[in-house]
């Protein structure tokens, strides 16, 4: 059995729950495109897994719905979901690894086909719980370049981004753009 069966095997059905407050704004769709499509997530509630003829489903459940995204390994996997409503087409491609602590790391990454938006989702194996890291594309530095270019042109914006100290602004932006969060696995 190949190791990427092996950990997956191990891993199907398994349910892992969001139990920090912030996950309450964490969910599938990028924060950039919420914020475009004035469509925002419920949050998130749980991870969960499906392994089965060698094929990965995972399966995110925010507290207002779920969506079951087929992962690629080899290649990216098309489906349509539906946010709120809403259809969109994604493509799903993964890759299980370690990282330099020799954890295993299921990257994941959701292309939004038509809005050009993604959506990357690292999760950190570590026994009965899941480190997870989201990122997303355009998102952080996106949003500091544009205040970068609109501080030069705003003397008002120039001394807000002067008077507040820039760490604390990218670390604000760093939580809301790129949220880590901890999962623990259902008994």
């Amino acid at each position: 059995m190949h190791g990427v069966d092996v950990f997956m095997t191990k891993l199907n059905g398994a349910i892992f729950d969001a139990t920090e407050p912030k996950a309450r704004s964490v969910g599938l769709y990028p924060l950039m495109t919420q914020t475009l499509q004035n469509n925002y997530t419920k949050g998130l509630r749980s991870i969960g897994f499906r392994y089965e003829d060698g094929a990965l489903t995972v399966t995110i459940y925010e507290n207002d719905q779920t969506f079951e995204l087929p992962v690629g390994f080899d290649k990216t996997k098309y489906t349509d979901v539906y946010i709120h409503g809403e259809p969109e087409k994604i493509g799903v491609s993964g890759r299980l690894t370690r990282d330099e602590d020799d954890t295993p790391v299921l990257k994941i990454c959701v292309s939004f086909i038509e809005l050009a938006s993604t959506r990357f989702i690292k999760l950190f194996f570590e026994g009965d719980r899941i480190v997870s890291k989201w990122a997303e594309t355009p998102g952080m530095l996106f949003i500091l370049s544009g205040l970068d270019l609109y501080a030069e042109k705003s003397k008002i914006l120039e001394a807000l981004v002067e008077k507040n100290d820039e760490e604390l602004l990218r670390f604000r932006l760093s939580r809301m753009f790129e949220p880590e969060l901890l999962l623990e696995r259902r008994r």
